[in-house]
């Protein structure tokens, strides 16, 4: 039986098809940053129940129990909202890398392990380190997802919004770290130098963070982080800082502090959290313009081709 000849190959295919891929990259960048906007809240949610915890532990059960209860009734929503993201991005539609895939099933063993930790501290069966080292490894986990669809987007258009995501998201946790550490420390009541010294490790890598994030965002994200770097809450942090880093190692700490800590900690963490809110809210934005602008270049191609075609 003889085979059937190909499709002869014209200049008009090749433009037609190249402006089609064209408005399926930006398609998939869109669907990638509405990915990045779930994950980023189920990460700020598992850091404050992370801190949360480590408090709830470190003072036996006497600081942040309702807190803690009531992070966790909205982390555990904010797990479904993922689950069902996922269940978006199996798809073969969306284009989903081998690579994203592998680390959305490595985020759901995860999260299918967080029943039985909450259980055990519940039962104050574990250490506060202990409790933030497991919550830090799922963090770490969602970090690296996000790492790996802003590297996988393709677009120059956005990528330096996208080098500037890369950068916040790491901050945050970074300062969600600091929180949950220098938290533990204060309810405990005593100076750890191994603790502190994770402390500044910790402030240290926030500013290299944050450095590489001004570099890259755009002039008026940038001037905001900065407008907020002068909040009366920042002077407090540091002070607060202080106190831990000139601590000797079994001093007494003022174990009512935890609770002070900790509010001026998730003041830092919230503005670096609605920073990246606004980041990606104006990525999906230009990626809705990309859009715009693919379409209607594809429709000037055709036009232009046809015309071509009919005078040439």
């Amino acid at each position: 039986m003889p085979e059937l000849a190909a499709a002869p190959l014209s200049v008009s295919s090749l433009v037609l098809r190249s402006r089609q891929l064209e408005i399926d990259a930006v398609r998939h960048l869109a669907s990638r940053a509405a990915l990045v906007d779930v994950v980023g809240q189920l990460i700020e949610g598992l850091q404050r129940e992370r801190g949360a915890s480590g408090v709830y532990l470190a003072s036996k059960g006497q600081r942040f129990a309702d807190l803690r209860g009531r992070v966790v009734q909205e982390v555990v929503a904010l797990e479904g909202q993922l689950r069902a993201e996922f269940a978006l991005h199996v798809e073969p539609a969306q284009g989903a890398t081998a690579k994203a895939l592998s680390l959305m099933a490595w985020a759901l063993l995860g999260l299918d392990s967080l029943p039985a930790l909450r259980s055990q501290i519940d039962k104050q069966a574990m250490t506060a380190h202990a409790s933030i080292a497991a919550f830090s490894h799922l963090i770490a986990g969602l970090i690296e997802l996000v790492f790996h669809v802003a590297d996988a987007a393709g677009l120059p258009s956005v990528s330096r919004q996208l080098v500037a995501l890369v950068h916040l998201v790491q901050a945050q946790e970074e300062a969600g770290q600091e929180r949950a550490m220098g938290a533990l420390l204060f309810a405990s009541g005593q100076g750890s130098e191994a603790h502190q010294q994770r402390v500044l490790h910790l402030i240290d890598a926030q500013e290299r963070s944050l450095g590489a994030f001004a570099e890259f965002a755009d002039p008026a994200l940038r001037a905001r982080w900065e407008q907020l770097q002068l909040a009366p809450g920042t002077a407090q942090l540091e002070r607060l800082r202080r106190t831990l880093g000139v601590a000797r190692p079994g001093a007494a700490l003022d174990s009512n502090q935890s609770d002070t800590w900790f509010e001026v900690c998730t003041q830092r963490i919230t503005a670096l959290w609605q920073l990246q809110v606004d980041l990606v809210q104006r990525l999906r934005e230009d990626c809705a313009a990309l859009i715009v602008q693919a379409q209607q270049d594809l429709q000037d191609s055709t036009g232009l081709l046809r015309g071509l075609r009919d005078n040439p």
